[in-house]
Parts: C-alpha cells; structure tokens; sequence
C-alpha cells in the first residue's frame, strides 16, 4: 500500500490542504510498461510466434489484480518474486538506486518468462527470457 496525496483545494477564500488517501495497489490490475525493455532480451529479439505469445501472457495477466496474481502461484498463471542478485540478465540502475531487491517473473509452464520491477501497480518489463538464460530455472 501507498499513501497519496490528493490535490489542493479551494472553498471560497480558504485552501482545504491535502489529504492523505491510501492506496490498495494489490486491488488495481498490472499495468505494463516497457520502457526499461532493450538488448538481448528485448522483444525484437524474438520471433513473431514468441512475440504473439507473450502479448497473450500479458493481456491474461491484465486480467486480474496484483493480490489474484499472487495467489495464483507461478504455476497456474501468476508470478514469483526471485532477488535482483540471482539474475544473469542486465538490470537498469534505476531499479538499483531506488532500493529493489527482487524482481516479479511471471511465467506459465512451457511459456516464455516475462521479468519486471513492480512499482506500486506498474510493472516495468525489462527481460523477455526466450532463451531461459535470464536465471537458474532449475533442473
């Protein structure tokens, strides 16, 4: 949960400061940004067939809110978290400086792993692991 700000307001002649609203992000559906996504786990590095895969892997996801993703397990759709550390893949500095520590790695079985950084109900993409290099995913 975050705490946001709302705007100032003005009745009349006085100014009614902010209030503080808390914001369930786990309620909210994931958006998707790919702005941190270049280099060789790239999307233009994939096929068209990957490319149509993972577009579906993202609209399903779209279709639930954060808290049904993490519930539903990396098996049956939703996601996992793995530390920043274990992953063999380039991370943006951002994510470094702002303190991140794990990243979100959704994932269905015999699908292409998508790795992100969650950011309150944002998920920024950095990682299409199609040649499952990204991390160990075990034997």
């Amino acid at each position: 949960m975050s705490i946001k700000h709302s705007p100032l307001r003005r009745q009349g002649q006085r100014i009614i400061p902010p209030r503080e609203v808390i914001v369930n992000f786990n309620s909210r559906k994931p958006k998707i940004s790919f702005e941190f996504l270049s280099g060789d786990y790239s999307l233009s590095k994939c096929e068209i067939r990957e490319k149509a895969e993972i577009i579906d892997s993202l609209y399903r996801i779209s279709m639930h809110s954060w808290q049904e993703l993490l519930v539903m397990g990396r098996k049956h759709g939703g996601c996992e978290s793995l530390p920043l550390a274990s992953l063999k893949c380039h991370v943006p500095d951002d994510f470094i400086f702002m303190g991140q520590k794990h990243a979100t790695v959704f994932h269905n079985p015999g699908k292409i792993p998508i790795l992100g950084i969650r950011v309150d109900d944002i998920l920024f993409v950095f990682c299409i692991d199609r040649t499952f290099t990204a991390y160990n995913h075990g034997s």
